[in-house]
């Protein structure tokens, strides 16, 4: 090889030498930059979206089998205090209700095997019309009672919608209302409402065994109902439905349904009954009724009442063939519907009319 074309070799070599290493510490760098950014990135959001999504609420929650819910007193003296008209120790929830309205007089006598109180949105007088239609109609044939549990109108319309309730009323009787505002976070209060009604004018005059909470969006199979009062059910202590066995409370901040630590300090809620349709013997709500007002409130009613039951040592009964709203409702063309019981959450109330059809082989 020549001297100049060693030279031209040299050259082209360190040329190509020299621009490769720099394409390289460019990448470099430019990686280098982008981890700088990174973990700078994720020393900003990180910590706050694991606060947000609860990670250390989880994590610090204290273990359930320590699990206590105020107030500590000897319910068994407490429920006894009932009778007498004087508690030995102050209540802690004690809520009288003003009651707006009230169902006629038959409707708290002569009570046989089942009443069946079904919550209701006050400005929800569609759903109830279209019960009334259905699986009341049936209720109201095998002469078994029925009330519609409401609360108070907001304010905004409320003159015309406590007006339309009065009419309502009027046209049916089958309405108890309360003097709390109708909102979902208002339920717990419903739900004792009905217990306090129950207990204090109902009990004393009648002597039904069973009563059924149940929303206004489930279809109900009265013939089934009927069939496991009979044949399966526990006359004392029953406390049953959908039951949820190791249901955690929502530690995500942004969730409708958030608990803080303070809320609620533990990992796990006791068993509790899906408050869309609970299934109780009278005894049971009678003990509810008094046992919550010495038990601290708590906003969701299904998982206050598991409290209360957790504390009167009363186990839940599972029924499966009551259907939660977290469960795909069967199609209603299916044959599986025949044996439920009851059914929950249909994306239109008049889904319930076939729903019926198919329970009743219309």
């Amino acid at each position: 090889m020549q001297p100049y074309q060693m030279s031209m070799f040299s050259a082209n070599y360190y040329f190509k030498y020299t621009i490769r290493s720099k394409e390289v510490m460019s990448l470099r760098a430019f990686v280098k930059r982008w981890k700088k950014i990174v973990c700078l990135t994720c020393f900003i959001c990180v910590p706050p979206l694991i606060y947000l999504l609860g990670s250390i609420e989880y994590l610090i929650a204290k273990p359930y089998s320590e699990f206590s819910w105020p107030l500590e007193v000897n319910l068994t003296r407490v429920i006894s205090d009932y009778e007498t008209g004087h508690y030995h120790v102050a209540p802690i929830n004690e809520q009288k209700f003003l009651l707006k309205v009230q169902p006629t007089a038959d409707k708290c006598q002569d009570f046989k095997l089942l009443t069946v109180l079904i919550k209701s949105r006050v400005d929800g007088r569609k759903s109830r019309d279209v019960l009334r239609k259905t699986w009341v109609k049936s209720l109201t044939k095998n002469n078994y009672r029925h009330l519609f549990l409401l609360g108070s109108c907001a304010s905004i319309n409320s003159t015309s919608c406590e007006k339309d309730v009065r009419k309502e009323q009027s046209d049916y009787g089958d309405l108890l209302q309360g003097d709390f505002v109708d909102a979902y976070e208002n339920n717990t209060i419903k739900m004792t409402m009905a217990f306090q009604y129950i207990t204090e004018q109902c009990l004393p005059h009648s002597s039904v065994l069973y009563l059924l909470l149940i929303d206004d969006d489930y279809a109900l199979n009265v013939r089934k109902l009927e069939s496991y009062l009979i044949e399966t059910a526990k006359k004392f202590d029953l406390y049953a439905g959908y039951v949820w066995k190791k249901s955690r409370p929502f530690r995500i901040h942004f969730h409708k349904h958030y608990m803080s630590l303070d809320q609620y300090p533990y990992s796990h809620y006791p068993p509790f009954v899906s408050a869309g349709a609970m299934l109780l013997t009278s005894d049971v709500v009678k003990k509810f009724y008094i046992v919550s007002k010495f038990s601290k409130y708590y906003p969701f009613d299904d998982v206050f009442y598991g409290f209360v039951a957790k504390k009167l040592n009363i186990s839940p009964t599972d029924i499966g063939e009551f259907l939660p709203s977290y469960y795909n409702v069967p199609s209603v063309h299916s044959k599986s519907n025949k044996r439920l019981i009851g059914s929950h959450r249909f994306g239109k109330i008049d889904e319930v009319f076939q729903i019926y059809k198919k329970f009743y082989n219309q």
